[in-house]
């Protein structure tokens, strides 16, 4: 591979750890000062459907920068033994998860 797709490849890695890291320093800076449970979801009537703790809120972010970190290391595996077309595919779902990630920060702290 050329060094045009090395630095594609770079940058989706980079600005997914960098979108997933803006959305946990958003979520840890907006919802620190707030005790008690989080409003995560309404129904459609408008009434409270999910509330989760600060603990849980974390453990969102957690779990996408593990996936992140999961599909970076099968992303270089495949890039070491020539897949090209995966490792797009996994680093592309490492950037989608991270816009996920970051949906979900302004939508909790939007409601809360």
């Amino acid at each position: 591979m050329n060094l045009m797709g090395k630095r594609i490849l770079i940058s989706l890695f980079g600005f997914s750890l960098l979108i997933t890291g803006v959305s946990g320093f958003l979520v840890l800076n907006k919802l620190a000062s707030q005790d008690g449970p989080f409003i995560i979801h309404f129904d459609s009537s408008g009434v409270v459907d999910i509330i989760a703790g600060a603990n849980k809120v974390s453990s969102i972010f957690a779990s996408a920068g593990f996936m992140i970190l999961i599909n970076s290391l099968l992303a270089y595996i495949l890039y070491k033994k020539e897949f090209e077309t995966l490792t797009y595919i996994f680093l592309g779902s490492s950037l989608f998860i991270s816009i996920l990630a970051f949906l979900a920060s302004n939508l909790i702290i939007s409601l809360n």
